[in-house]
């Protein structure tokens, strides 16, 4: 389940003379995680730079004070809300999706096991980056069967 709100955080560390940065963290599973591996239940996307040296000035567009930052946030919880457009979901984003539907449903396990078959017989292959609604049987007969 979704939070309904994205939360908007700085990068942690000193800040040097470029300033920090602001990063989006949307909850995408039921269980917290605190890493940003391909397991995380976060979808982190970096927003852009904060205004938090005296000469930098916000522009709404790569340096960004509090409330410009909030409202990219909002943009990318929409944009993950939406998913990817239908017309344009590849082979390799489809599994994304049923990996990470699968890992909600069962175990993180279950998740592992089947991303390894994936990731070994499926996202090797030229076959991962086509779009699904143009996959065609001949396609998926020679992706399966090389020998055709």
């Amino acid at each position: 389940m979704s939070r309904s709100v994205p939360r908007v955080s700085r990068a942690r560390g000193e800040s040097d003379r470029t300033g920090r940065v602001w990063y989006s963290r949307r909850q995408v599973g039921d269980r917290v995680a605190t890493d940003v591996s391909s397991h995380s239940q976060y979808r982190i996307k970096q927003l852009g730079q904060a205004d938090d040296l005296p000469n930098m000035q916000p522009d709404g567009v790569t340096i960004l004070d509090y409330d410009q930052a909030c409202g990219k946030a909002r943009e990318h919880a929409a944009e993950l809300a939406r998913g990817p457009k239908r017309n344009e979901l590849t082979v390799r984003a489809a599994v994304a999706l049923y990996l990470d539907d699968l890992e909600r449903r069962q175990h993180e396990d279950a998740r592992y096991q089947t991303e390894s078959k994936f990731n070994r017989w499926v996202l090797k292959h030229p076959i991962a980056d086509a779009k699904v609604n143009d996959l065609q049987i001949t396609r998926l007969a020679g992706w399966h069967d090389p020998t055709r």
